[in-house]
């Protein structure tokens, strides 16, 4: 009795603490503008502005790279490839190109938020195409598999010049708009078109912060469920799991496509944030980050994820603008910004040598530190009553 006193505390107390954040998360969304703007001054506010909204970006793929690595413990390298679909799904349904007309297939162009859906629903699908038949697949075979799907799409991208654009890539996509009140300061709450800025990005900054929002709740949501438990199990014993009637492949491919829908949903934001891109912002080195703000954060931890993705990206920022600061005052000793890449492997480096869990590691149950807690073995079976089809 007293234990599970115990746990109901500590669930309670969890509770709260998940409370808290996502009130400090989304004060942080409505303010963040104005405390840049205050900070760097109208002439550095859109440059921070737009680092924090591809932050928020970047942390939104995350969060679906955390579902693969860190829950379900399989090496995912073809994040990239699933972000590009959504990219390339997104920009072309917004500015439909000459191919379509040339085969009598034209469209009217889609509004940005019924391509973001599309880019994510494309994507999810390109989840499961992928991940049926190759999540039988273990450790480097499977890593190496995803690796492959995602240079083919790339390869797809850059050599598709009549739908992609190919080496000159997407250009021309529009930007985003919503219905806003005309002047609800001075009492018109006419609604009429308000087109986002790509020059001070502030409303890409709250559709951006806001879609990572209800990403986290709903996967605040999935932890509690026995589709989040049974991920947990499968990444802890795949045997063990199977053995206690857990279907590996339906909840493998559940986390696949889970995970290529939010690589599908930031692809979708970036291409209308970009306005223009082309397949080299989707390469290997973008799957390759986004395990690193993974696994630097804490693999299976949604607050570590997040605070990876923005310490990493944001470091890396400050690290570029130092260099060309040192290179436009020592011009005759250049360093080459890419260097800072470097800073990625020291901090791997760092983080497996002290603090190999990551720097926000998910709690362990607390059912499992307690004294006489039940076994690894009883929760699986107790999971496998619950399993899918």
């Amino acid at each position: 009795m007293a234990d599970e006193q115990t746990i109901r505390r500590e669930a309670a107390r969890q509770g709260h603490q998940h409370l808290l954040g996502g009130l400090i998360l989304t004060l942080l969304i409505l303010f963040l503008p104005q405390l840049l703007h205050w900070w760097k001054g109208a002439a550095g506010f859109p440059k921070e502005m737009g680092v924090w909204v591809l932050i928020a970006i970047y942390a939104t793929v995350a969060l679906g790279c955390n579902v693969i690595v860190g829950y379900t413990g399989l090496l995912n390298l073809g994040f990239a490839g699933f972000m590009c679909i959504g990219a390339y799904t997104a920009g072309i349904l917004m500015r439909p190109p000459p191919f379509f007309e040339a085969h009598g297939l034209a469209f009217e162009p889609w509004s940005f938020w019924s391509a973001l859906a599309a880019a994510t629903l494309h994507a999810a699908l390109w989840g499961i195409i992928l991940g049926v038949p190759t999540l039988r697949l273990q450790g480097d075979y499977f890593a190496i598999v995803t690796f492959g799907f995602s240079e083919i799409i790339i390869q797809v991208a850059k050599n598709w010049t009549s739908m992609t654009g190919g080496v000159s890539g997407f250009r021309g996509v529009p930007a985003p708009s919503i219905l806003w009140p005309v002047d609800p300061l001075h009492g018109d709450f006419a609604l009429a078109p308000l087109t986002f800025n790509r020059l001070a990005p502030v409303q890409f900054w709250y559709t951006a912060g806001t879609i990572l929002l209800l990403v986290i709740v709903f996967m605040r949501r999935v932890e509690r469920t026995r589709l989040g438990r049974a991920w947990v199990a499968i990444r802890e014993d795949e045997l063990a799991a199977q053995a206690a009637g857990i279907n590996l492949t339906w909840y493998k491919t559940q986390a696949f496509a889970i995970s290529a829908a939010l690589a599908g949903l930031g692809g979708g934001v970036f291409a209308a944030l970009q306005g223009s891109f082309s397949f080299n912002d989707f390469s290997f080195f973008i799957s390759v980050y986004l395990v690193l703000y993974v696994v630097f954060g804490g693999m299976g931890s949604i607050t570590g994820t997040l605070v990876g993705t923005a310490v990493l990206f944001y470091l890396l920022e400050i690290l570029r603008d130092l260099i060309l600061e040192f290179n436009s005052r020592h011009p005759e000793h250049p360093i080459d910004a890419n260097l800072r890449y470097l800073f990625y492997a020291a901090a791997l480096i760092l983080i497996m040598r002290f603090r190999p869990s990551g720097l926000l590691p998910p709690r362990a149950r607390l059912r499992e530190r307690l004294p006489g807690g039940p076994s690894y073995d009883s929760r699986l079976f107790h999971l496998g009553e619950e399993r899918g089809p």
